[in-house]
């Protein structure tokens, strides 16, 4: 594990509120077999209204979500090494963060420009596809809004990247496009945890 990289995190999530990194940037294995596994499984699984109805305030094209329970342990696992390293010693935290779900997205699919507002550091994990992915000025603006322009920053996120979005500083981003079909991992880790980095 890099623990100059963990230190990275740390220290982006605390000045801008969002890192991007990878499972090869923190030299954790990225199992391709079972992430290609859990991608067939969230493909032939029905999307959840009940997290549909979450962000039914954002636009949204070709992208859905699926909490079915199988997806979500199997997520867990390829999630767990990731959510431990990042807030190593800290039992809090690792006893505490969950699944969310999976966001699903059709090719050309798009999730439009949010704030999360839900109190919880989130790690958005390709496990399969490509998709642009923004990070949006943010501002003062409301939690709940979804009126942004100015982009801050860009990201090409691949299978085996990893996006943290910081629960207090709540950033706004979106998905612009996917270039192909995708499947993504969404983490919560519940605030005020902090990761290991910041912590030293």
């Amino acid at each position: 594990m890099s623990s100059q990289e963990i230190q990275r995190i740390a220290l982006q999530l605390e000045t801008i509120g969002y890192s991007h990194t990878s499972f090869d940037q923190l030299d954790i294995p990225f199992d391709a077999e079972l992430a290609a596994e859990l991608s067939m499984k969230v493909e032939a699984s029905s999307e959840s209204a009940e997290a549909l109805s979450v962000v039914e305030h954002i636009k949204r094209d070709g992208m859905t979500i699926v909490q079915d329970e199988l997806c979500m342990n199997v997520a867990k696992t390829i999630m767990a090494p990731v959510i431990e390293a990042v807030y190593m010693g800290n039992s809090a935290a690792i006893d505490t963060w969950t699944i969310f779900g999976l966001n699903r997205y059709t090719t050309g699919g798009s999730f439009g420009t949010h704030r999360d507002s839900v109190d919880t550091t989130i790690f958005l994990t390709t496990i399969k596809g490509s998709r642009e992915f923004e990070i949006y000025v943010t501002g003062d603006s409301e939690p709940g809004s979804t009126d942004f322009s100015e982009v801050e920053a860009r990201f090409l996120l691949e299978p085996g990247s990893i996006m943290i979005l910081d629960g207090e500083k709540d950033p706004a981003h979106a998905v612009s496009r996917a270039i192909v079909s995708s499947v993504v991992v969404v983490a919560d880790v519940p605030l005020p945890h902090l990761c290991r980095a910041n912590r030293l």
